[in-house]
């Protein structure tokens, strides 16, 4: 996997690693940790879909560490999962809640480690959970949608939402390490796909140079028809060009809020269309 530095300006550096068919290292750097515990979150789309990928941890299987060391059946820390409904349905006062009664019925103490396997709405709650659980537990990001990897691991925000309103309960908090395997990205369905797309559309116009440039280039519509027979009716993302656009979307985030961690300044250019939008889903 390759080692990307997530700089949130003097608030923390957390360890980040990309990767494409990257299952066996993704488990060897999460028990590099050494948990007393692992408290494996993850939402029902993520679980019908990819809920094999940890099966070497839940199944007491042994898995390779990236750095070539080996952790067998015996050595394992013990796995809890718990599932949460897909989407913004699961941040809600209800789930948060629920969340923290299963962590301490697992027995988790201070040594154990939120593992956050999904999206973005996902990762908001188990991050929020985290940030609150014994005054702070430790937080490794999973996540499974091209949003989600470009644009919510690059933010220290954590949220539920309340009263109706959207992200209104929150905090900032880091996680210890963000492990990204692009080949989830294999299975979205087309508007997950266009999400994440749309976000990095945003960057290339407000950040313009290499920005603009990468994503011309990746959305062309000649190398769309190149790879599709000519017929540009046929959209997809190779996994060269999805590294390469998820490259250029985590420093288009990381540029700026390598000064403003908490996106209260320079950081706020990022939450351009984010009110009118919010409203209209609501």
């Amino acid at each position: 996997m390759e080692p990307i530095s997530f700089v949130f300006a003097d608030r923390a550096t957390v360890p980040g690693f990309l990767g494409l068919d990257v299952q066996s290292e993704v488990i060897g750097r999460i028990l590099e940790v050494k948990p007393d515990r692992i408290l494996l979150v993850c939402d029902e789309t993520v679980d019908l879909l990819h809920g094999q990928y940890f099966a070497p941890l839940l199944n007491g299987g042994a898995a390779s560490a990236g750095a070539g060391d080996n952790f067998h059946g015996e050595n394992l820390p013990p796995v809890n999962k718990y599932v949460l409904p897909s989407g913004d349905a699961a941040k809600s006062w209800d789930h948060l809640s629920k969340l923290m009664e299963w962590g301490f019925d697992c027995g988790a103490t201070k040594k154990s480690m939120v593992v956050a396997f999904g999206g973005g709405a996902l990762m908001n709650v188990a991050g929020l959970w985290a940030s609150i659980f014994y005054r702070g537990t430790k937080l490794i990001y999973v996540p499974t949608t091209l949003l989600a990897m470009h644009d919510v691991t690059t933010s220290l925000k954590t949220s539920i939402c309340s009263q109706g309103r959207k992200n209104n309960i929150g905090s900032y908090y880091a996680p210890i390490a963000i492990l990204i395997d692009v080949a989830f990205c294999r299975t979205l369905p087309r508007p997950e796909l266009f999400s994440g797309l749309g976000e990095l559309a945003k960057n290339a116009a407000l950040l313009g140079g290499k920005h603009a440039e990468g994503f011309r280039t990746a959305l062309s519509s000649d190398r769309i028809n190149a790879e599709h027979g000519g017929s540009g009716d046929e959209f997809a993302m190779d996994d060269t060009m999805l590294m390469q656009l998820l490259a250029l979307g985590i420093d288009a985030k990381m540029s700026v809020l390598a000064t403003d961690a908490y996106e209260k300044t320079s950081g706020m250019i990022f939450e351009y269309g984010h009110t009118v939008s919010h409203a209209i889903e609501k």
